[in-house]
């Protein structure tokens, strides 16, 4: 069966997205633990090649060091120059983190979580898209505003004499021949003048000043011709970062074109961009702000990003930091409230983008991470071959603040970088008053460099740490509960004589009330910390939103002057619950997944865990159905890493002890008015956790499922879909049917000591069963590159389809149908879910959960196996087909009045290839004319009164 055209057809019905994020395809970064044997091994090998614990996962794949060998001698020798932190030469942690390339159609989300369960693995992330922020306006303005508007003239006249700081330019290339740029570019002492031979250092071919690094004389080139093969000259491909440098350090008083922000700067150009004029790509930033770090950058600018963060980056600006490099990054052009990385980042200053009027530039991200803003509209400066050009961007704002944080480190050369970022934000302009629908949303305003360049400290303190309780002690913070806030405040300049703290609500749509508005800190002295426990209380109002974000805006003052606004954040009335009523700890949310509730990052919920094993589910989902065309489900989609989301809470999850002996039930219900269509169904879910002895290793999973809808369905499928990973990322795994037990087994072959699983549908219905190969096979379709429906109803209808897995990661399919389903009726359907140290304590725990179920009322039976399925096989000429004549062959189990038909991928019926009112059980082949329709995607369907089977076939234009 082609799967892959199913997927096509159904891709405009269940495919959903995600803007937020965004990663490379078929790449990952692994960081190996490292005293483990795939980090030994691979360190041997020279920190390339493929890892044999990833085979099993991504199949064929090639790695490289996500930092290069160079820049990590560099990065050491620069730590052991400095003596102080030479104890950091081997904890930065950056030696053992991979970069995987693969080809495997397996979504880099999916294949990330995976990969992080393996015992070699300490975390394993998507790697982050990054790319250069800025677009280009015609020139029309021929002055440059932003100079004057910060008081960058003012502040020059405050600065010291001596030698220049070094500003990094993390970005597509500088063209060092500029006539405003020459003069101004970062030469290495290392790689300039003569070695011992006489010769130029410069093209010696030598790394004369042992930094990994050969010839490096003025910057590197990361990336290359090719992007693999890294060079000594950083000139520009794309003009945008010759832009960038102009910004921060065009020369000053040579009687030609611009000024830089910043006076006595140096440049050092860091090119990670193509060769191509047209590129906005990027990569091996990792490396551009290590060694800019390791060659005594003070300031390196990334006017570049991505939606998506990275463990890998955290690790690498914290290194840069601990070097005492300032970190500037640009807060995103996308025009919403988003974080963008590296620039959301603690450690990095995240600058959004303003105009000559203090405006927030409609092009510019706003987030609760914005440090400060700049302008960004409108900015002239230099591009290649002389030539000067106006730009809009987050790009443009951050180097005028990075040119700002260079004056900085001249005034007050011993601050520290977190000493740097507080005078920066100290010493802005407010800018509320012009943008008032995003006070907290864009930093602490709109930077002033005259300010900043104050030879005494600013005031800047700010709240770092809080935590969150409610008075119930339940840890969830639902309707009326009160909730008390717990500060850590931390003063990083002058000294404070008298601090306080105003509260305000800063989410309308949360009508909280604020029992204490007003906070008093007292004295904090600088660098001081001060702790308040149970500062500040509030009362969640009667109607609080669904998974709503509680926010509250704490204004610090010192006296009457506001020094800077935290967002307290947390999320209030969650639609999930975690219940430990027996030997299993599991999650379950109100709209029918089991593990978590926010698939695949999986960070709302604990999965579920048996005793003190660690999670061994990644993701439980309910699907339902009555065809392919008509299936709400949660389950993941056309894009794996996302689960499709057709239901709608009625109730939310929650935990109750009563109408059961012993233990914990999880109620929820929902009904699918979220689906594109929507069968028009009420369910109510049950989850129990018994804990009398012979219960203690199960869950009790029951579903009544009401129609209400004016149509009376007579193939009704239920099925909970399950991907369990017992093994490291679910290698080793197998799933197999018991036909003596009625039950699917899961468990590890490689290590019988991990935890044995056992599905069954306890319901005295006709019983579904598939065990999945995720990768796929001939017989099964993979659910690493796509899950479309056209799979889910394969593997949720037919009976016991598939009996066995093959040893791999696995999945299992366990249901009930067809079952027929009147208007206003309902239908109740059990499962058994059971884990332990054997098999034979898993089937013990079933049989005794089945019997514990049917005395509790439950509608508990022996289910019913049914014979092969009806099931059309094939069509002449394949998947792809034009008008005319066919054959076409399909098994009936019994006999059955048959209807072959045509139907679009919407279920509509196109023509009626076949009919007969009654024909014996066989295997059968019969002639059928495909008609002249529309080009697209169309099904062949086999309908019997005991379901329909289909086979998705192109058909191409007319003649």
């Amino acid at each position: 069966m082609t799967y892959r055209l199913f997927a096509i057809a159904l891709l405009l019905l269940a495919s959903t997205g995600d803007l937020s994020a965004q990663y490379e395809h078929n790449a990952v970064i692994v960081h190996l633990k490292p005293n483990s044997l795939s980090a030994i091994s691979w360190d041997s090998a020279g920190r390339s090649g493929a890892l044999p614990i990833l085979r099993p996962i991504l199949g064929e794949h090639g790695s490289v060091g996500y930092v290069s060998t160079a820049t990590l001698k560099a990065l050491e020798r620069a730590i052991q120059q400095r003596r102080s932190m030479a104890k950091m030469a081997s904890t930065h942690g950056l030696d053992y983190i991979a970069l995987v390339r693969y080809e495997r159609s397996l979504d880099a989300k999916t294949a990330a979580a995976k990969i992080s369960r393996l015992a070699d693995v300490a975390y394993c992330e998507p790697l982050p898209e990054m790319k250069i922020i800025g677009s280009t306006n015609d020139p029309l303005l021929d002055q440059q505003y932003y100079v004057s508007l910060i008081k960058a003239n003012e502040a020059w006249d405050s600065l010291p004499s001596g030698n220049p700081v070094i500003v990094g330019i993390a970005d597509t290339g500088i063209d060092t021949t500029h006539q405003d740029l020459q003069g101004q570019i970062w030469n290495n002492p290392g790689e300039t003048g003569q070695d011992e031979m006489g010769r130029d250092k410069r093209s010696n071919r030598i790394d004369d000043d042992g930094n990994g690094f050969i010839d490096d004389w003025f910057g590197w080139d990361f990336v290359g011709s090719t992007g693999q093969n890294p060079d000594n000259s950083p000139l520009p491909g794309n003009p945008h970062g010759t832009h960038v440098a102009g910004i921060v350090g065009a020369v000053h008083n040579n009687a030609t074109g611009i000024a830089g922000v910043a006076r006595n700067i140096r440049l050092m150009p860091l090119k990670i961009g193509g060769d191509d004029q047209f590129s906005t790509s990027i990569s091996r930033s990792a490396d551009a702000i290590l060694y800019a770090a390791s060659m005594g950058a003070a300031v390196i600018n990334c006017s570049f990003g991505s939606p998506s963060s990275s463990f890998a980056d955290v690790k690498v600006i914290e290194q840069a930091t601990l070097l005492g490099s300032i970190i500037v990054g640009a807060a995103g052009n996308d025009g919403q409230d988003l974080a963008y990385y590296p620039a959301a980042y603690d450690q990095v200053i995240s600058v959004a983008a303003t105009d000559s009027r203090d405006r927030v530039a409609a092009f510019s991200n706003v987030h609760q991470t914005v440090d400060v803003c700049a302008p960004g509209s409108s900015i002239l400066s230099t591009v290649p071959f002389n030539r000067y050009e106006l730009y809009d961007g987050t790009s443009m704002a951050s180097p005028v603040t990075a040119a700002v944080a260079g004056m900085v480190r001249q005034v007050h050369p011993e601050f520290t970088p977190e000493q740097v970022h507080a005078t920066l934000k100290a010493a802005c302009v407010s800018i509320d008053g012009t943008n008032p629908a995003l006070i907290g949303l864009m930093g602490n305003g709109r930077i002033d460099a005259a300010k900043a360049m104050s030879k005494d400290k600013l005031r800047w303190a700010t709240i770092t740490n809080y935590r969150m309780n409610d008075t119930d002690a339940d840890s969830v913070f639902e309707s009326t509960d009160t909730i008390v806030v717990s500060l850590t405040v931390k003063n990083t300049l002058r000294p404070l004589d008298s601090c306080w703290i105003r509260c305000k609500n800063g989410n309308p749509e949360i009508d909280l009330i604020l029992l204490d508005t007003i906070v008093r800190v007292g004295p904090v002295a600088e660098g001081g910390v001060v702790q308040l426990d149970n500062a500040l209380r509030l009362i969640l109002p009667q109607n609080v939103t669904s998974d709503g974000q509680l926010r509250i805006l704490a204004h610090i003052y010192e006296d009457t002057v506001k020094i800077t606004t935290t967002a307290l954040q947390t999320v209030v009335n969650p639609t999930y619950r975690t219940m430990q009523g027996n030997d299993i700890t599991v999650t379950v949310n109100s709209t029918g997944n089991i593990g978590f509730n926010d698939y695949s990052s999986n960070t709302q919920g604990v999965g579920l865990r048996y005793l003190d094993y660690p999670n061994i589910l990644f993701e439980g989902a309910l699907m339902l159905g009555t065809g392919p065309s008509k299936l709400p489900n949660v389950a993941r989609g056309v894009e794996t890493s996302m689960k499709e989301m057709s239901f709608a809470v009625s109730q939310h999850a929650r935990i109750y002890s009563d109408s059961i002996p012993s233990g914990l039930r999880i109620a929820s219900s929902f009904t699918d008015a979220t689906d594109f269509s929507p069968l028009g169904v009420f369910v109510r879910e049950n989850v129990i956790s018994l804990n009398d002895d012979s219960t203690r290793n199960t869950m009790l999973i029951v579903l009544r499922i009401t129609n209400t809808s004016d149509t009376a369905y007579s193939n009704l499928h239920v099925s909970k879909f399950f991907d369990f990973d017992i093994g490291d990322g679910g290698s080793g795994d197998i799933c197999s049917w018991s036909s003596a037990d009625q039950t699917l087994y899961l468990r590890n072959t490689k290590l019988s000591s991990l935890p044995h699983v056992g599905l069954s549908m306890i319901s005295p219905h006709t019983v579904n069963a598939f065990a999945m190969d995720n990768e796929g096979a001939s017989d099964c379709p993979s659910i690493y590159d796509d899950f479309a429906r056209s799979e889910k109803w394969f593997v949720m209808t037919g009976g016991i389809k598939r009996a066995s897995s093959r040893i791999t990661d696995v999945s299992a399919v366990i249901g009930a149908g067809p079952m027929s389903l009147l208007p206003d009726s309902t239908v109740e359907v059990c499962f058994a879910l059971a884990v332990g140290t054997t098999q034979e304590q898993v089937r013990s725990g079933i049989q005794a959960l089945r019997s514990t179920a049917e005395n509790l009322g439950y509608n508990v039976g022996r289910s019913t196996v049914p014979s092969a399925a009806d099931e059309i096989i094939s069509i002449s000429g394949g998947t792809m087909q034009s008008a005319g004549d066919r054959d076409v062959r399909f098994r009936l189990n019994a006999p059955a009045s048959v209807t072959i038909d045509l139907v679009d991928i919407r279920g509509a019926i196109v023509s009626t290839l076949y009919k007969e009112p009654y024909i014996d059980a066989g295997l059968y082949d019969v002639s059928a004319t495909l008609p002249k329709t529309a080009a697209g995607m169309y099904f062949v369907r086999l309908l019997t009164n005991r379901g329909q089977s289909a086979l998705p076939v192109f058909i191409s234009a007319a003649e």
